[in-house]
This record gives structure tokens, sequence and C-alpha cells, in this order.
């Protein structure tokens, strides 16, 4: 069976990329950034620009039929000058909310 792209009609129309891409079962999700539907990053600092990123990943993600506890890894990424405490205590209540109990394994990456 080849590859299905997923593009949920929900988030901006991709070009020359996928939201997703189904192959069997397994779901492979492009990265996400905080663009809305109208492809503007929304406004409101990293917590708001967070939640609109991991938004499109739950939205890609129901699309192909599954749901926030169907994930195994998480990676996200932030560029400074953001310091880490101040943005990981709201960033990680946000996830915890949206995805319900059971978290994925995480990566954090911060570009410098």
């Amino acid at each position: 069976m080849p590859p299905i792209a997923v593009n949920p009609p929900a988030l901006a129309a991709p070009s020359g990329y996928s939201h997703g891409t189904l192959s069997g079962t397994t779901l492979y999700l492009g990265g996400q950034t905080a663009l809305d539907a109208g492809m503007r990053i929304v406004p409101g600092g990293i917590v708001e620009q967070f939640r609109q990123a991991f938004g499109n990943v739950l939205t890609t993600l129901r699309e192909a039929g599954g749901e926030p506890e169907d994930r195994v890894r998480r990676r996200s990424r932030f560029r400074p000058p953001l310091e880490p405490s101040v943005m990981f205590s709201p960033v990680a209540h946000r996830s915890r909310s949206r995805a319900r109990r059971r978290a994925p394994v995480l990566t954090v990456v911060l570009a410098l």
C-alpha cells in the first residue's frame, strides 16, 4: 500500500510538503509551527504559539484516525532569548491539558 498524504482541511494548505504521511498504520507527522489556517503566525508569545503548533499536530493526528494517546514521541524546538524555566512550565501544562494523561517520550531542542 503506498503512503497517503494527510492534510486536514482545517490547516493551512501545504505546498511542497504534507502535514502528515500515513504508511500502513504509522503516521509520520511533519514539523508544525504556529501558523493558523490563514498562514499567519499566531500572536501572544510562546505559550499561544506552542498551543497552535501542538493543535496542528493533534488535528493532523485525528484526521488520520488517531488520538493523542496514540503518540509515541514528541520533539519540540524553541529559539532563545526565552528562559527555559519560563517557557517549559506553561508549555508542559498546555501539552498535558490538550493531550490528556499519557505523555510520549519528549525531546526538547533549544536552537541557538
